[in-house]
């Protein structure tokens, strides 16, 4: 259903906040992307989840879920309640910002946010799931913390970051966000009131557990919505296919937490130096699981032999060699 099949019947006796929410629903029920999004989200939720039972992740939506903090006694079962008191009152500011004349604007915004959100986990998770926990933010940090994908790392047990991702890659708002992310990291990264640690039990066996997280480093991911939606009938409907397109959406995330990373250590902004690491670390071990992820082609090569195909970048071992790297390419049409 598209926004301009909405439904019109008694609209006039309804508020444009109810209009809203209704009319979102009902793009939500046919919008066949999102819906097969939601599910692989949930799958890589419950594959996480069974290899980490302790895990506070709710495998339906992969967020990290605050109800299991108090089951974990992170959190009184009165502090989560306040804090979802604070979300309600969060989103019922975002909702009085809506009126008759951006609904249909609104619900867009909102239906593709997701759709990036949820796609940036997919493609993380295929690609770096074993070496990381991908998850969702908590609903509390995603709105009050502006967080929205948290990287684990497994072995150090240090969340590594967190992304902001935008369906927005051009533009004010674009420009508004990436300073936005730079004054944060210039303050000592982000916190997450709901975030996760490794610990160990009496045996010394280490565990993942909840917990308040602060000095991580964030990172903006940009995207351009319109083009994503060219592109999500190519995302197939399981978790061990990689398509093309993520294939080319992974490598243009590297690039863009290796440009950031770079940007960090110029010392005019004055990151602390924790934040530098922890981002430095991130960026090199990306490289170090796919050595060629970074590589820039020649041009002349290009028009001459052809292009690199996605894999090439992805591929798990170093290719150095000409003649190795034009096994890779293909001829432009």
């Amino acid at each position: 259903m598209s926004l301009e099949q909405i439904p019109n019947n008694n609209l006039n006796n309804i508020s444009p906040q109810e209009e809203f929410l209704r009319s979102k629903e009902d793009i939500e029920k046919t919008d066949f992307d999102l819906i097969k999004l939601r599910h692989l989200t949930s799958l890589l939720a419950e594959k996480q989840k069974q290899e980490n039972p302790e895990l506070p992740i709710d495998t339906e939506t992969a967020r990290l879920n605050m109800d299991d903090y108090v089951e974990n006694k992170v959190f009184s079962k009165e502090e989560v309640e306040g804090i979802k008191e604070t979300v309600k009152e969060l989103e019922a500011k975002f909702l009085d910002k809506i009126d008759s004349s951006n609904i249909h604007e609104k619900i867009q915004q909102e239906i593709n946010g997701e759709k990036v959100e949820l796609l940036t986990a997919i493609v993380l998770y295929k690609f770096l799931k074993d070496k990381f926990i991908i998850t969702r933010s908590s609903r509390y940090d995603d709105i009050d913390n502006g967080t929205d994908t948290i990287i684990f790392n497994k072995t150090t047990g240090q969340i590594v970051c967190t992304l902001d991702e935008s369906g927005v890659l051009i533009g004010q708002y674009a420009d508004r966000k990436k300073l936005k992310i730079l004054e944060k990291n210039e303050k000592g990264g982000t916190r997450l009131k709901f975030g996760l640690i490794l610990t160990k039990d009496s045996e010394g066996t280490p565990h993942i557990q909840g917990g308040s997280v602060a000095n991580i480093p964030i990172f903006d991911i940009l995207m351009d919505s319109n083009e994503v939606n060219k592109h999500l009938l190519e995302v197939q409907n399981n978790l061990d296919h990689v398509s093309n397109f993520e294939h080319t959406l992974f490598r243009y995330f590297a690039q863009s937490i290796d440009f950031q990373a770079k940007q960090m250590q110029d010392p005019e902004l004055k990151i602390p130096s924790n934040i530098k690491q922890l981002a430095q670390e991130f960026r090199s071990e990306i490289e170090r699981l796919f050595p060629n992820i970074l590589y820039h082609d020649d041009i002349i090569e290009q028009r001459k032999k052809g292009i690199l195909k996605p894999e090439f970048y992805t591929n798990s071992i170093k290719i150095s060699k000409p003649e190795e790297r034009d096994a890779f390419r293909e001829k432009l049409k």
